[in-house]
């Protein structure tokens, strides 16, 4: 698969990569359109905010190259039977409920994995209708 992965300051390219596997007990979406963040034009402009370029991330062993891009919405590809919260294919996000959290906020309650590549969506959540 094709994948726009940063380097460093000014330094984006697109890159041939593995297809990441689903791992137990996770949803694997097929990525289908991808926005652009205001975090991702300042990592793009001025440098690594969240991920270092040279040494690991002291929480999550992550460093540069990363993919680019957590603004995004798709398709359910994989999905395990442990996960009763939403059903294959599209997930009708009419009433999708988010809350803006600080990065202290995510590590505080144990979602340090939130901050490793490839984990920025754990779980969604829709009123049952």
């Amino acid at each position: 698969m094709q994948a726009l992965r940063w380097h460093g300051v000014k330094d984006l390219r697109l890159e041939a990569i593995d297809e990441p596997s689903a791992l137990e007990g996770k949803v694997k979406i097929k990525v289908e359109w991808c926005g652009i963040c205001g975090s991702d034009l300042h990592k793009y402009v001025a440098g690594p905010i969240f991920i270092p370029e040279n040494t690991e991330h002291p929480l999550t062993g992550e460093k540069a190259p990363i993919v680019m891009g957590h603004e995004f919405s798709g398709q359910i590809d994989v999905f395990p039977s442990v996960i009763s919260l939403m059903g294959q294919g599209y997930f009708p996000a009419d009433k999708l409920v988010t809350k803006k959290i600080k990065l202290a906020e995510v590590v505080d309650n144990g979602f340090e994995a939130l901050l490793k590549e490839k984990n920025q969506v754990k779980i969604l959540v829709s009123p049952q209708k």
